[in-house]
């Protein structure tokens, strides 16, 4: 499953690089273990491992475009922003 999303994030960067779009808002690595958050849909998973490792996987990808030739050795470059989430349980004053 890695793999799969290496393969994802190469070719999100190959759309993005041709239209000069050069940040990428995401992964995001938040462990959603509440349904009752809203935005459940985009956390890989609710298990903080499998998190962690496809987060990296995702990286990995977009930082290496071009079918492993990393992108610092062409003239331009790619910046992300993982992103996490708080689920309503750690708010303060939120619902328990």
């Amino acid at each position: 499953m890695r793999n799969w999303w290496e393969r994802i994030a190469a070719a999100t960067a190959a759309e993005m690089l041709p239209t000069g779009v050069t940040w990428n808002f995401g992964p995001v690595v938040a462990v959603a273990q509440d349904i009752r958050w809203g935005r459940t849909y985009e956390s890989f998973s609710e298990q903080p491992q499998l998190v962690t490792e496809l987060g990296a996987a995702y990286v990995r990808g977009l930082q290496a475009y071009g079918g492993g030739q990393a992108l610092a050795t062409q003239s331009i470059s790619l910046a992300m922003a993982a992103q996490h989430g708080c689920h309503p349980p750690h708010l303060p004053g939120a619902p328990t």
